[in-house]
């Protein structure tokens, strides 16, 4: 559904900027409601990142369990029989 703001947005300001910017609709569009909307994802990442990187940092020589359940495994003769 926000797809359909970038073309009301280029109906609505085809070649003059938006109130002081120097983007017309599209590139408004482009330059600033595509930052917004993946701004929650984007964020999401960095701190999934900083947490792993602490839990990492405090658990050196535990094996890593994720949050989706995989474990870093470190006897291998488990595998090698499948």
């Amino acid at each position: 559904m926000l797809y359909y703001v970038r073309f009301w947005l280029r109906y609505q300001f085809p070649e003059g900027p938006i109130d002081g910017l120097d983007y017309n609709g599209a590139q408004f569009f482009d330059f600033v409601v595509t930052w917004l909307e993946y701004a929650p994802w984007i964020a999401w990442l960095g701190i999934d990142a900083l947490r792993r990187r602490h839990w990492a940092i405090n658990n050196p020589s535990g094996s890593q369990v994720s949050v989706v359940g995989f474990t870093d495994v470190k006897d291998q003769s488990t595998y090698d029989s499948v």
